[in-house]
């Protein structure tokens, strides 16, 4: 499907809207995670792009790849580019791990708990796996994930 945007200053404006046909599609270039027809009274449609573009969301750790100098390259992808995080604070309070279950793998965003419990995303083609989006490995119970950066006691 081509949508034919056009960039304009934070916006990507212009597009041809999939029901109406007509050039008002946008969404902003920060946060593109919906496309709206700018004829709110008379279409009103909206996309979300995770859905049209699926394959753009599905094996992060095949578009981005480790290297020596970014080591959970998918996992930093993920939380930036799916979730909407500026991961600049984060850094050091995730690994990038690997999900098996019933011979399939996976990348997962890995949270470690002060507890010794640890959390995990699954974020190559999750769907696989049915209802199970994380994994979690130990007890939690009485903890909380809190990034390195933050003090919650003075």
């Amino acid at each position: 499907m081509t949508l034919n945007l056009k960039k304009k200053i934070n916006i990507l404006q212009q597009g041809i809207c999939p029901a109406c046909h007509k050039r008002e599609l946008f969404t902003s270039i920060e946060k593109p995670w919906i496309l709206k027809c700018g004829r709110e009274n008379n279409c009103g449609h909206q996309v979300v792009v995770k859905e049209l573009y699926s394959d753009i969301f599905e094996d992060w750790s095949k578009r981005y790849q480790d290297t020596p100098e970014t080591p959970h390259a998918a996992a930093e992808a993920y939380l930036r580019e799916a979730r909407g995080l500026n991961t600049e604070p984060l850094k050091g309070s995730f690994t990038q791990g690997a999900f098996v279950k019933d011979g399939m793998g996976s990348a997962t965003v890995r949270f470690k708990l002060s507890c010794g419990a640890m959390w995990e995303r699954i974020i190559d083609q999750p769907q696989r796996f049915g209802k199970q989006k994380a994994n979690i490995k130990g007890s939690y119970v009485g903890h909380w994930w809190v990034p390195l950066l933050l003090t919650c006691w003075k």
